[in-house]
């Protein structure tokens, strides 16, 4: 069967997904991805990793600043694709748009829907301490990630899994998936299941300020988040009015009679904890404003007076 596909996506997160779909000789009739934003220093543009990889196999690629508009959804027509395919593309798609393709639109989230709908679903899964994710292909609507499920997979979270390390598991997960369900869903061999929506769990957007560590909290919950917000946004806190990131830790059992946030030595090995609400946590790697990543034994030779010091929100 012949099948024009337009694949829609953005970060890394989609890139296995639409090399799945080059690999497996599916046309892809165009990719459409975000503008070019400005980052770094300097302030360049910078394409999309979807984009770099859709100049790679020289598809055609288009990047509106919305889908909404009359004239991009005549564009978008033009194409006359039979099947979207999108994974974290960062628009909406429109009712006109949707009501387009013959085969619907498909999408690729990474979590068990209806749990982690939203932006962030990966950080969810590891702020909330969940053993298990997965991979859900949906067949889209007009919601927040609310269509009928075609296939959906479990997926372990690794004790040591970041969300960057997560991320890279769940888009090769989302990949082979997309491969096994795309033909069942053509030869209607799939039938789609509604979403219970009062099982529904939202993530929202996450922002830079999410980072600041709150050392009231549990050992285990700020483990979570320096977990959760590795590669982005860190998890950091402030000494002597230097930023500091965390960049790796991990919660024990135990108290201290000193003020929360101050920095110890917890045993005769040396390990070098904090005191939050509860528990110690223990710091592995971090990085100081305006310095490299170091081990915590590197820093503390470095930086004698930090035993005994104490970590503040600014």
């Amino acid at each position: 069967m012949s099948m024009r596909i337009a694949f829609m996506g953005t970060p890394l997160f989609a890139v296995p997904i639409l090399e799945m779909l080059v690999e497996d000789d599916y046309e892809i009739a165009v990719v459409y991805t975000q503008p070019d934003r400005p980052a770094g220093r300097g302030r360049s543009e910078i394409s999309s990793p979807v984009k770099q990889v859709a100049k790679k196999y020289d598809l055609p690629i288009c990047q509106p600043i919305s889908l909404r508009r009359e004239s991009e959804i005549r564009t978008f027509a033009e194409f006359k694709v039979d099947l979207v395919v999108l994974a974290a593309f960062g628009f909406f798609l429109p009712k006109p748009i949707l009501e387009l393709q013959k085969f619907g639109n498909l999408n690729v989230h990474p979590s068990l829907l209806p749990f982690y709908r939203g932006a962030s679903p990966i950080m969810s899964a590891l702020l909330r301490g969940d053993e298990e994710t997965g991979s859900s292909i949906f067949l889209m609507d007009e919601g927040m990630d609310s269509g009928p499920i075609l296939t959906q997979r479990s997926l372990p979270v690794a004790a040591n899994d970041t969300t960057k390390t997560l991320t890279d598991r769940l888009s090769q997960h989302g990949a082979e998936l997309l491969r096994e369900t795309i033909p069942l869903w053509l030869d209607n061999k799939i039938d789609p299941t509604p979403q219970d929506a009062n099982q529904a769990i939202y993530s929202g957007l996450v922002n830079k300020a999410d980072g600041l560590i709150d050392w009231s909290d549990s050992a285990m919950a700020i483990s979570r988040e320096v977990r959760a917000f590795d590669p982005w946004p860190s998890s950091f806190t402030y000494w002597e009015g230097k930023r500091l990131k965390i960049l790796k830790s991990s919660p024990i059992e135990g108290n201290s009679q000193s003020e929360i946030g101050t920095i110890f030595s917890t045993n005769a090995s040396g390990d070098i904890g904090v005191v939050t609400g509860d528990g110690i946590l223990l710091i592995d790697k971090l990085q100081i404003e305006g310095r490299g990543i170091m081990s915590i034994d590197q820093f503390v030779n470095g930086y004698p007076n930090f035993l005994g010091a104490k970590l503040t929100q600014k």
